[in-house]
């Protein structure tokens, strides 16, 4: 009986796993429907810009089953998740379930003010996974 080393041992399983069982990239699923969102007032008031990095867990219906934060940003993340999560996609490719799909919600202030009480925000999608949301700033408060 032939004696195999452990580093040999390790490197013939390696080589051994069936390539069914490594893991396979997986396209995203292809948005249909977007739901977008104002900046909101608040970050907007304080000058508060930034990512937000969110993970949709998308069914096989195109349905967002549940978002996951992967990058947070106070007054930003929660605006983000609740668009997220109305977003309805293609579904998800092959038998799959359930697949997931990575998204970036930049928020940006301009350096231009906002001389009404309302003023619009620029909501824009570069595809497959970035939003941009820009806002005029609002005036500074004097007291």
């Amino acid at each position: 009986m032939k004696r195999v080393s452990r580093g040999g041992l390790r490197l013939a399983l390696l080589i051994a796993v069936p390539l069914a069982v490594l893991p396979q990239t997986i396209e995203s699923p292809q948005i249909r429907r977007v739901v977008g969102l104002n900046y909101p007032r608040v970050a907007r008031k304080i000058g508060i810009q930034g990512e937000v990095r969110l993970i949709a867990r998308v069914l096989e219906d195109g349905s967002v089953a549940e978002v996951r934060v992967t990058e947070d940003k106070v007054f930003l993340t929660e605006p983000a998740k609740e668009s997220l999560s109305r977003w309805i996609f293609a579904g998800c490719t092959g038998s799959q379930k359930h697949c997931e799909v990575e998204v970036t919600f930049t928020f940006k202030l301009t350096n231009e003010i906002c001389k009404t009480q309302e003023c619009p925000s620029e909501f824009r999608i570069d595809v497959p996974g970035s939003v941009t949301i820009e806002a005029k700033r609002f005036p500074a408060v004097i007291n």
